[in-house]
């Protein structure tokens, strides 16, 4: 389950959550390159992890707290990675994998809580015409606070050196209280048709928020106001068609006269990072709730798109009471629950392969990698999609101090030591499986009790 992909390093301990680290695998075993915000937020710490060595850097992104990095992660722009890191007042800049600022712009003045990059819908193989319109489609997200949501558009953001707009939509999730995670759902299919085999397309809108009151819910343009109407015609060509003027922050070229200083969005005003042109936000209404109100939810990670044939978009949810959740995003129906797990972290793992200079995928499911730090137990969960209940393939005692972070339905493990460890499937596991598995892996130090699968169905008749 674990393959050496970085020896031990002489470095100092990653001293942050996984909430705020991100982690790129550099194609053709070169290494890893590890990003974490500092603990006061003023700074972007890079660390380099090649075969036999270990570089670091220190970026300088804020003067005070007021303008401190909250949020970051890696995308890719025209097959490029790229690091966006948002800070609290509501600015974002883009960095190379070297660390080098390229565009920095503000869309909201109000702190950034989580980006996701939102990929476009992929079910199934698809013809190089298909594969090209999804990557177009492909989004940033950035949740912002008080349940404001912007979807950029990745493509727009492509041509670094003519870059002079920014192709976004604003929405507004309505009806719940705290958020504290959430994730745009590609394509997505309305509720109020239940028998509908088709998705709604790439410019239907939906998201699924976590937080508390209540635990889950679906916000989605209804049906009425997305389609039907000369009205909502109008303004969904208005949202697709806003572009919004902003000032530019570049990295400096020969090539490219920049006219001004390159600053990072933690050293500019918002005056100087605010669009010209600011458009309303769009009112995602609550369409579906998943309600428990004991729990408290932490992450939401959404399953990668281009992993499995299920007509179903999976998501993995954690909460304060130790519980890891996978739930249908469309319907908020739990599929499947863990209990035993506090302070989890997950990741997803897909069946890539690498090809000449980029990572491909398979069809096959997706597997469910669940860190129990507080057991130091790692485990690799096999789903299926013929309804049977997730089988557990591999486990691996490897302590309290590691951090599992996750990239494209890639993960891997980073040890106290420097050490880095790619997660890859058994050989002969089955992608298929039709059982439990009875021979499960128990730690012997565990201080929360054995961790326990519930089928949520059982649970409800027994309370």
């Amino acid at each position: 389950m674990l393959e050496p992909l970085c020896a031990e390093q002489k470095v100092n301990c990653i001293g942050a959550s996984q909430e705020f680290t991100a982690a790129l695998e550099l194609p053709g075993n070169a290494g890893v390159i590890v990003v974490w915000i500092s603990e006061d937020g003023l700074s972007l710490e890079w660390r380099w992890l090649g075969a036999n060595q270990a570089r670091d850097l220190c970026v300088h992104v804020a003067p005070s707290d007021e303008s401190a990095a909250t949020s970051l992660a890696w995308c890719h722009v025209k097959s490029q990675p790229v690091l966006c890191v948002g800070f609290r007042h509501g600015g974002v800049s883009l960095f190379t994998q070297e660390g080098e600022v390229i565009v920095s712009f503000l869309l909201a003045t109000s702190p950034v809580l989580r980006i996701r990059t939102c990929p476009g819908e992929r079910r199934g193989p698809m013809t190089q015409e298909e594969e090209s319109f999804t990557k177009a489609s492909e989004r940033l997200m950035f949740l912002h606070d008080h349940g404001l949501l912007i979807l950029v558009a990745l493509d727009s953001l492509s041509d670094q050196e003519s870059l002079q707009d920014i192709d976004f939509e604003v929405y507004e999730l309505r009806g719940r209280a705290c958020i504290a995670d959430a994730c745009a759902i590609p394509g997505a299919r309305s509720l109020e048709d239940p028998f509908s085999i088709l998705r709604g397309g790439c410019d239907s809108v939906a998201v699924v928020a976590l937080g508390s009151q209540p635990f889950l819910s679906l916000h989605q343009r209804p049906v009425s106001s997305a389609s039907g109407s000369n009205r909502s015609l109008m303004a969904t060509a208005l949202a697709l068609g806003s572009y919004a003027r902003l000032w530019v922050l570049r990295k400096p070229s020969d090539s490219v006269d920049c006219g001004g200083p390159v600053k990072i969005a933690g050293f500019a005003q918002t005056n100087e990072l605010q669009v010209s042109n600011q458009i309303p936000a769009t009112e995602l209404p609550v369409v579906a709730k998943f309600i428990d109100s004991a729990r408290q939810g932490e992450i939401l990670s959404l399953a990668p798109a281009d992993c499995g044939p299920s007509a179903m978009v999976l998501a993995v949810s954690c909460d304060t009471f130790g519980r890891v959740a996978l739930f249908c995003m469309e319907t908020l129906r739990c599929l499947h629950l863990w209990k035993g797990y506090r302070d989890a972290q997950v990741a997803w793992l897909g069946h890539h392969k690498f090809a000449g200079d980029e990572w491909d995928s398979t069809d096959d499911m997706p597997g469910l990698v669940i860190y129990a730090p507080r057991r130091g137990l790692l485990e690799l969960w096999q789903l299926c999609s013929k309804g049977c209940t997730p089988k557990r393939i591999a486990a691996s005692c490897v302590g309290s101090e590691c951090l599992l972070l996750s990239e494209a339905g890639r993960a891997c493990l980073l040890w106290p030591t420097g050490q880095v460890d790619r997660l890859v499937w058994p050989l002969g596991a089955s992608t298929s499986p039709t059982s439990r598995d009875d021979d499960a892996f128990d730690s012997a130090d565990s201080d929360v009790g054995e961790p326990s699968e519930v089928d949520p169905a059982n649970q409800a008749a027994t309370r």
